[in-house]
């Protein structure tokens, strides 16, 4: 009896010791963001997008007022995609959304009142 509390005891401060690896150390602190480019419909490849300017480069981004241009972007359904990238030159997830660009014509008026009955 004395043999297994013993072997018990000794294989619960094995487990202990070995189960718990130290942690990692933290990944460094994120790079400012230096570039910011968007596209439609395809990737044509990082860094070949249309580029975005005006912003300050830091960590993160918050309320950036742009202008992306439809030129060329034909009436229908589309993607628009845009990532960024840091100090280090490592590229952001690509994120987008779904939209239509479709112009809908501007109508004078509707047809005018029936008149009353009579």
């Amino acid at each position: 009896m004395k043999k297994l509390i013993v072997t018990g005891i000794l294989c619960t401060l094995y487990i202990c010791g070995v189960a718990q690896q130290p942690y990692p150390p933290a990944p460094p602190a994120a790079g400012n963001i230096t570039a910011m480019e968007y596209f439609f419909d395809s990737n044509p490849g990082f860094g070949n997008g249309t580029a975005l300017t005006g912003f300050t480069a830091l960590p993160n981004i918050v309320n950036y007022n742009g202008t992306v241009s439809l030129a060329g972007v034909a009436p229908g359904f589309h993607r628009f995609y845009i990532r960024t990238k840091n100090v280090n030159g490592t590229w952001s997830l690509t994120n987008n959304v779904f939209f239509d660009n479709y112009n809908v014509p501007v109508y004078n008026s509707g047809p005018p009142a029936p008149p009353n009955i009579t």
